[in-house]
């Protein structure tokens, strides 16, 4: 339930971003909508909702939590395209390294969902799988934990 409802604390972070991104229009380089926190926090509910009824389950642990996954992949590109639609974000304390560290963690996620499937049909044990998807995964996740609070 958890990974299904970090999608919409993603999504809220975006929006605290594009609302202070709005405080300077000056360095905007793209005009992003603000997307309401009620959104952000619907989202979060219908998801733990899917996944509290059992309705994303493969029955197999490790596909269920890289499917559940897939649910901050709206999220994350609506952050993605929030953190580059200034030219910078010095002037809000966000340096451009922590833009590409999140960026790296994000985008680090979009080849587990495919890949469990090219490691099954190379035949992989189940446990050599999941330890690179998992590794893959806490890089990632590293990633994201390093840079999120940078954007505060």
């Amino acid at each position: 339930g958890t990974v299904a409802v970090a999608g919409g604390n993603i999504g809220s972070v975006a929006t605290d971003l594009a609302k202070l991104s709005l405080s300077q229009p000056d360095d905007i380089s793209v005009n992003i909508p603000i997307v309401p926190h009620y959104f952000w926090f619907s989202w979060s509910v219908f998801f733990f909702g899917v996944v509290f009824w059992g309705l994303f389950s493969m029955k197999q642990p490790a596909c269920d939590i890289f499917l559940t996954g897939v649910t901050q992949t709206v999220p994350t590109f609506y952050l993605i395209v929030v953190l580059y639609s200034r030219k910078h974000w010095k002037s809000f304390g966000v340096s451009n390294t922590s833009r590409q560290v999140f960026l790296f963690g994000a985008l680090a996620n979009v080849p587990l969902l495919p890949g469990y499937d090219v490691f099954n049909f190379l035949n992989l044990p189940l446990g050599i799988i999941n330890l690179i998807l998992h590794t893959n995964l806490g890089f990632a996740w590293s990633s994201q934990g390093y840079a999120i609070p940078c954007l505060k």
